[in-house]
């Protein structure tokens, strides 16, 4: 039986799920929300967007994203914030 207070599902995101960093957001919007999509085989576009929006994904995906904009010569060194 549920009490006052008593959260339903998750209330806390699993250890296994991470936020991206602002490097990762800032190559994103310079390359654009669909191409990155398209071209790094998460066909979802709410992956990417969940990645902008700061909210939790796995942290496998999130390390083959990362991998993908590293392989393709998007060096996440070189984008500048805010450009």
């Amino acid at each position: 039986m549920l009490r006052p207070g008593d959260v339903l599902g998750r209330h806390k995101p699993s250890p296994c799920r991470i936020s991206a960093s602002d490097e990762v957001k800032a190559a994103i919007k310079q390359i654009g929300i669909n191409k990155c999509a398209r071209e790094s085989g998460f066909h979802r576009a709410n992956f990417i967007r969940k990645l902008l929006r700061d909210m939790p994904v796995k942290r496998n995906s999130y390390n083959e994203f990362v991998r993908w904009l590293e392989a393709n010569s998007m060096i996440l060194n070189d984008v500048v914030p805010g450009q």
